[in-house]
């Protein structure tokens, strides 16, 4: 998806209810594709996940002015459908 200028992001809650949707356009610069062409990505098992979350948080703590410039930007441009959803539970077994 990193490869393509445009790509459509489809946020989702954690009932796997899709609440926003937007035609964003993705801006890698020259630095950052290079990372990505030399990257080598592991595969997260449950057994690492802490530890690569940890390392995570350590490398956002220690990032400068110049990470942020090479970071990859995402810029939501459109909305697929309107932003003031409500969502009302009406299964009746909940309301017995």
């Amino acid at each position: 998806a990193l490869t393509r200028r445009e790509v459509l992001v489809h946020l989702f809650d954690e009932q796997n209810r899709e609440f926003l949707g937007y035609r964003a356009q993705i801006d890698v610069p020259l630095m950052a594709k290079i990372r990505l062409e030399h990257a080598c990505f592991i595969e997260i098992i449950h057994e690492s996940s802490r530890a690569c979350h940890e390392r995570a948080i350590q490398w956002f703590r220690l990032r400068k002015e110049e990470d942020d410039a090479d970071a990859i930007q995402i810029s939501f441009v459109e909305r697929l459908f309107t932003e003031d959803l409500v969502i009302i539970d009406a299964h009746t077994d909940h309301y017995q």
